[in-house]
């Protein structure tokens, strides 16, 4: 993917996301303060409602209360029902109770005797019982106020008088239609009854409901209900306005992102190209464009490839003239040291000469002894030196590892060291045969060497799969170790701690691992001694260096 198309998409989607995100808090913000108000206004119109029917009921039992102490209504019907004429009385008590009612504002008025009987007016909902079950409704009544529980809704009051063990009293009714209609009006409310055993509806979006409970109810429960229609539309017109607001800025970012992705990039890629050409070694100046900033930066570029340019030739140089000065060094240190005993012995040879000494014929053949050995000594540091510089490129063919170990360290077995070797199974390789008899054979002189002198020295190989991929093959001593100082440096060519080495032993046999396409490594040390792991890849090295 281009730097133009990523400048793009990140702008896309960041406008995407700020922009989704601004309006869903819009949204959910207004929505909810949207509902918050629906929900206050819901609980306060029934809360009003729900005071405004106590309030009723509560008045109208005061109004009821002293009504048949002090009405004549009643006192005239208590002497007829004592004094056996009422039935003399009953037309002016008829007439009477529907003005009485009409001044109290109530929608029933009732005149009744002790027995049940109705003296005047009319009872629309009698109970189940008869008179008698009517007379215990109105002392009930006359004792607790409520709300009728069968019949149309109403709130029923009653007062009695009392007269020679003859009781009369008024039985009233309140009808809550029209509460229920000006409240309908006045809130918005849709309002009914609860039946028995039914339950509030759960709350919806659609639809706000209330139980309402007081006093004046009763055991009966009034249902409150608004719909929330409106605010659906409402959310619905936000969200259209949201859409059309967000497409409109998802539209100015994109021209935007277009702009910037144009301004941006090409620089940008343009910088990158010139950055993998500097890289592969063919470096190029950057044209100046782009704004102050990117005109800047390539200023810099550019002064920086100069630099480079001229440091590379300089490091070339120098690193030529180093190599050539440190194998000058190596070589003269190491042919130095034999030209010291030859010099001595052939001095010591014109010496005993010129006197004539007799033991010349002695000495002579000791002399040239040395003489020789130093030379071979010489042929070999020189063989060593051409050998790490014109290391061949393996060769490899299949073989089995297991057997070559095993024959290599059947070729350095020695009384003075055991040699031990774990091969269990044969295991298939295909490498150089003799480049890595070489590198086993150094690894074993190693650690022979490494333990002259110890009682129990002791050399271990062994031989291992460690995937299906990759050999491995340890060797191991019991000698003193390696350093900390010298690990780090351990495969340097010409480092060595050995009288009379060259320090490129390691150095070639690490070489011959990586050619290999494996690697040859110091374990970390655990109690006595150095283990080399040798590492290689079963089918062989896919590329040369």
């Amino acid at each position: 993917m281009t730097l133009r198309l990523r400048l793009l998409l990140a702008t896309f989607v960041l406008s995407l996301t700020t922009t989704l995100v601004l309006a869903w808090g819009v949204r959910t913000a207004w929505r909810g303060a949207e509902l918050e108000r629906f929900d206050q206004e819901f609980h306060a119109a029934t809360s009003e409602l729900e005071e405004e029917l106590s309030k009723a009921a509560t008045e109208k039992q005061k109004l009821f209360e002293p009504l048949c102490a002090h009405e004549p209504l009643v006192d005239s019907a208590l002497i007829g029902l004592s004094a056996g004429d009422l039935s003399s009385r009953l037309l002016p008590l008829r007439l009477r109770v529907p003005e009485l009612q009409k001044a109290l504002g109530l929608d029933e008025l009732a005149l009744i005797a002790d027995d049940g009987e109705v003296l005047a007016g009319e009872v629309p909902t009698r109970p189940p019982g008869g008179e008698k079950a009517l007379g215990a409704l109105v002392q009930r009544r006359a004792k607790s106020p409520g709300l009728r529980e069968d019949g149309e809704a109403a709130f029923a009051i009653a007062c009695i008088k009392t007269s020679g063990g003859r009781w009369v009293g008024l039985l009233g009714a309140q009808h809550l239609a029209g509460y229920l209609t000006a409240a309908r009006a006045r809130y918005g409310l849709e309002l009914g009854w609860q039946g028995p055993g039914e339950e509030t509806a759960k709350r919806r979006d659609s639809l706000m409901q209330r139980a309402l409970s007081s006093p004046a109810l009763g055991k009966r429960v009034l249902l409150a209900s608004r719909s929330r229609l409106a605010l659906s539309d409402a959310v619905e017109n936000l969200d259209l306005r949201v859409i059309v607001i967000s497409l409109v800025a998802l539209g100015v970012a994109s021209i935007i992102a277009v702009w910037l992705s144009r301004g941006l990039a090409g620089p940008v890629v343009a910088f990158a190209e010139r950055a993998r050409a500097a890289v592969s070694g063919t470096p190029e100046p950057l044209p100046l464009s782009g704004g102050p900033e990117l005109e800047q930066a390539a200023r810099a570029f550019n002064q920086t490839l100069a630099d480079l340019s001229a440091l590379r030739v300089r490091l070339a140089i120098t690193e030529r003239i180093a190599a050539r000065r440190e194998v000058a060094r190596q070589i003269a240190h190491e042919i130095r040291n034999p030209l010291s005993p030859i010099r001595s012995a052939i001095e010591t040879l014109r010496r005993l000469k010129s006197r004539g000494a007799p033991e010349f014929e002695d000495y002579f053949d000791e002399a040239t002894r040395t003489v020789l050995g130093e030379v071979a000594r010489i042929n070999d540091l020189v063989r060593s030196f051409s050998e790490y510089a014109s290391l061949p490129s393996p060769r490899p063919s299949e073989f089995d590892l297991s057997a070559l170990c095993r024959e290599v360290v059947s070729l350095h077995q020695t009384p003075d060291v055991a040699l031990l070797l774990d091969a269990p199974r044969p295991l298939p390789i295909v490498a150089d045969r003799a480049q890595l008899t070489q590198v086993l054979t150094n690894l074993i002189k190693n650690g022979i060497e490494a333990t002259s002198g110890i009682t129990d020295a002791e050399v271990r190989v062994s031989v291992r799969a460690t995937d299906p991929a990759l050999v491995e093959v340890c060797v191991g001593d019991n000698g003193p170790g390696v350093s900390d100082e010298l690990s780090t440096r351990l495969f340097e060519p010409y480092l060595t701690t050995k009288a009379g080495g060259t320090g490129l032993g390691l150095a070639i046999s690490q070489r011959i691992a990586v050619e290999h396409g494996g690697d040859l490594r110091l374990l970390p040390r655990v109690g006595r001694g150095a283990t080399f792991a040798l590492s290689l890849p079963e089918r062989g090295p896919t590329t040369s260096i």
